[in-house]
């Protein structure tokens, strides 16, 4: 006998969906698919190991040159051996402390290409400077701190300048001063990096490190017993230095932008500013959806850090990821007026959701008319993934008295999140629309709404390709849980302007109630 419960659990759209992939012969295509994937693995790992060992060998080799060892080699073996496990050391670290505060440059093997050359060609270039008539002071520390956080952070830049310090240290036969004085102008510009908000500003940080640098040189200098004209010229150098760097790092910055297509914090930061033209026409033509979005990269934002994500990226591609929107604002309900109707109302239920799923499209061409980098436009692309305009889809079978309705033409066209950040920004979207219909957002309300829409975007296999895990989505949701519910809090109900008067007319206007007896 056949169990009722059992049979009416069955999902018919899972069933379908699985007989068709059985019928159609496309489990052993998926199958190829997934050992295709683990082979890119394979071969990934295999580059950054390449990269890896190439940058120790080149490194290395420099080091060596500076110190005349390779001369005599039977000679210096020792010394040789101390200094190849020393360097060995220092790259183990490094990677080490990569691994655990900013994996992705080790998941991307042009991003690791690009930082080793950064520091390759610091120790080249300072191994130059040394070796020519030119101040030792003038070696470009504060050029290698904007570009190692403009790809790192700032954190992970000033470990990998001290760290290539130490190598310097080599270089420089051990002259402390010269260590230092790159450490701390390399380290003043790494951690000023994330402050930045126009390109401009690199001008200012190469300013301040070049005068924490003629401090430090002139400090020096001092300690030394060195002459007035010495100190000046040395410090002039530091200072020269610094400002040629900031004005090398304006022109390096956007040249590997375009070449590698890498966004770093200058970039990331000009787009975060509320006055760009594509952020202000949204404000103009479409204010609900502005305000929307500027919830949503709130939610992204905060959601991002309970990860170590990229916050920075997250909120900005929230900023932009409804921009599509601008072409007919009117039709998206968050820009109706209270008593206005929706314009959904008199056209055909297709053509509603051609308009909802056509502001991707638009979205996406008009980040590439403003030439938004492409980890903003793929934000956009991604935000709705494959997911369904269920609502129209149920009222064109309503009107469709035939059941001839393509399933296809209500759904957006993709593709799904690839990204950390994209998936993020999806949810928080979803989330709050969601929370805006709640009508008594309580906290266990918002907290039910919240964990129901993330289990549907797991369910319909939207979050599969975004490198998310299952304790990431539960970050995820405490973070958007703890977010509205602060936008929700509840508040106090004052009384009326006309429940205070009436309670004034009952007391004395010192607060004591008012009686018909006199007072003595």
């Amino acid at each position: 006998m056949i169990n009722k419960k059992t049979t009416s659990q069955v999902n018919p759209k899972l069933v379908r969906l699985k007989s068709g992939i059985v019928k159609k012969g496309y489990l052993p295509i998926m199958k190829r698919i997934k050992y295709f994937r683990k082979l890119l693995e394979y071969i990934r790992k295999a580059n950054i190991g390449l990269i890896a060992i190439i940058f120790y060998i080149a490194t290395l080799g420099l080091v060596l040159k500076s110190m005349n060892l390779l001369q005599d080699f039977n000679k210096n073996l020792l010394q040789i051996t101390g200094i190849t496990l020393c360097i060995f050391i220092f790259l183990f670290i490094t990677l080490f402390y990569l691994s655990r505060y900013n994996a992705s440059i080790l998941k991307h093997p042009r991003k690791f290409l690009i930082f080793c050359l950064i520091n390759f060609c610091t120790l080249l270039l300072a191994h130059g400077i040394l070796n020519i008539n030119i101040s030792q002071y003038s070696i470009p520390a504060t050029l290698t701190g904007m570009l190692l956080a403009s790809f790192v952070g700032g954190r992970e830049a000033l470990a990998c300048l001290i760290i290539l310090g130490g190598l310097l240290g080599f270089i420089s036969n051990f002259s402390i001063d010269i260590v230092f004085t790159f450490i701390i102008m390399g380290g003043l510009a790494s951690l000023s990096m994330p402050f930045i908000r126009k390109r401009i500003d690199l001008f200012k940080i190469g300013l301040a490190s070049g005068v924490l640098g003629t401090v430090f040189i002139t400090t020096w200098g001092l300690l030394q017993g060195w002459d007035i004209k010495t100190i000046f010229t040395q410090s002039s150098f530091g200072m020269g230095g610094a400002l040629v760097s900031a004005f090398l790092a304006l022109e390096i910055l956007p040249f590997l932008e375009n070449i590698f297509g890498k966004l770093n914090y200058v970039k990331l930061m000009e787009l975060s500013q509320l006055n760009h033209p594509l952020l202000v026409n949204l404000r103009e033509k479409a204010p609900g959806t502005y305000q929307s979005c500027l919830m949503v990269a709130n939610l992204a934002e905060a959601a991002a850090e309970k990860i170590n994500a990229n916050p920075l990226l997250a909120k900005i591609g929230a900023y932009y990821h409804d921009i599509g929107k601008i072409k007919n604002p009117p039709y998206f309900v968050e820009n109706l007026s209270l008593n206005s109707k929706s314009k959904h109302e008199k056209i055909n239920p297709a053509l509603s959701s051609l308009i909802l799923i056509s502001h991707v499209k638009e979205g996406v061409q008009l980040a590439e008319k403003y030439r938004l980098p492409k980890e903003i436009r793929d934000i956009i692309s991604q935000h709705h993934g494959t997911t369904f305009t269920s609502f129209f889809y149920q009222e064109a079978l309503k009107k469709d008295s035939n059941g001839k309705v393509e399933e296809e033409s209500f759904r957006y066209p993709g593709p799904k999140p690839q990204s950390k950040e994209a998936a993020i920004v999806m949810l928080a979207d979803t989330v709050e629309a969601a929370s805006r219909t709640l009508d008594d957002p309580s906290p266990a309300r918002i907290k039910n709404m919240v964990e129901n829409l993330t289990k549907e975007k797991l369910i319909g296999r939207q979050l599969e390709e975004s490198q998310l895990n299952f304790h990431d989505l539960k970050e995820i949701e405490k973070s958007f849980i703890q977010s509205l519910t602060g936008t929700f809090h509840g508040r106090i109900k004052y009384p009326s302007s006309e429940q205070t008067d009436a309670k004034k007319e009952k007391n004395d206007g010192n607060g004591h109630p008012y009686t018909n007896e006199k007072r003595s």
